[in-house]
């Protein structure tokens, strides 16, 4: 299994640092947060070292997608919570704290403090396409 020996959740995987996980698939882990926005705030994460989403293999983001889908409907159930976000930071510039692929199941709640915003970019319809372009030109 490939292991960072300076990432946290590497250790926590390895069962250096003890921690209860909620559940488990082949590829990824889930655990409470250590430092949750809400109550029952989740983690999934991958066994294998990935510094991010990007260097996640298609078994592993499947693994992923169905054990974050499981997580978030138990945990729906076991904190009431008024709705979820799923989070995914990719890069120090993005909020990404941790260099190990994880992704948070952010329970929410009416009223919580939790905030998200975006500010909007104008952009012209040339622009767009330009975006268009470069991105199916790098995709595949």
């Amino acid at each position: 299994m490939a292991k960072n020996p300076d990432c946290i959740f590497c250790k926590i995987i390895a069962g250096e640092i003890p921690v209860r996980f909620i559940a488990e698939n082949d590829t990824c882990v889930s655990m409470l947060d250590a430092f949750p926005a809400t109550k029952g705030h989740a983690l999934i994460i991958t066994k294998e070292h990935r510094q991010d989403l990007l260097e996640m293999t298609t078994e592993e983001l499947a693994d992923c997608s169905k054990l974050m889908s499981e997580v978030a409907s138990a945990v729906k159930s076991a904190v009431g919570c008024d709705g979820i976000n799923f989070i995914n930071n990719v890069g120090a510039a993005a909020g990404q704290r941790v260099m190990h692929s994880h992704f948070h199941v952010l329970p929410r709640y009416e009223n919580d403090g939790v905030t998200m915003e975006f500010k909007q970019v104008e952009l012209s319809g040339a622009e767009k396409d330009e975006i268009i372009q470069k991105i199916m030109n790098n995709l595949g």
